[in-house]
């Protein structure tokens, strides 16, 4: 690909390369996150990660430390796409047919939370986009005590299953 961003991102890369970032040896880690374009499964993560690692190596001069896949998540812009299209029901059923159990342990949402630019607490960013606060609670990173965020359960909605799919986003 030649396109602008693309060339854009090479660059940046290659950037934190000369930095030392995805050095091997130099302890500063440099991962990536990809995902599809379109209603697609990413390809396993072992088998993308090798994939790309040889491809940004050999074209570019790139490496990096490790690569995360993941499927699509029906929010926002694609959501309106796949409904618009006909193809929200089929892609939600296919992430919930790919639900991968051994996912759910390393999920972000068990060990991060988002905060939104107003403060308040979400499980991911994910659930922040779609409006839906930590645990279903309305809670304030100023009213947030450590000890009942672990109490409080973790919001999920039909999107979740994009994290678990496969791989998983952990």
């Amino acid at each position: 690909r030649g396109d602008g961003a693309y060339l854009r991102s090479v660059e940046s890369l290659r950037f934190l390369n000369s930095l030392g970032y995805g050095v091997a040896g130099s302890g500063l880690e440099l991962n990536l996150a990809v995902n599809p374009a379109g209603a697609f499964v990413p390809a396993p993560q072992g088998e993308l990660e090798a994939r790309v690692r040889r491809e940004l190596l050999r074209r570019w001069g790139v490496t990096f430390d490790g690569l995360y896949s993941f499927a699509n998540v029906a929010l926002g812009r694609f959501r309106e796409w796949l409904s618009d299209s006909g193809n929200l029901a089929v892609y939600e059923e296919r992430m919930a047919s790919l639900f991968n159990p051994c996912a759910v342990s390393g999920l972000m949402c068990r060990t991060l939370v988002s905060v939104s630019w107003e403060g308040f607490l979400f499980d991911c960013d994910f659930n922040q986009a779609a409006g839906i606060h930590m645990g279903g609670a309305f809670l304030h990173v100023s009213e947030a005590d450590p000890g009942r965020l672990v109490e409080i359960g973790i919001s999920t909605a039909d999107h979740c299953y994009a994290c678990t799919a496969n791989s998983g986003f952990t």
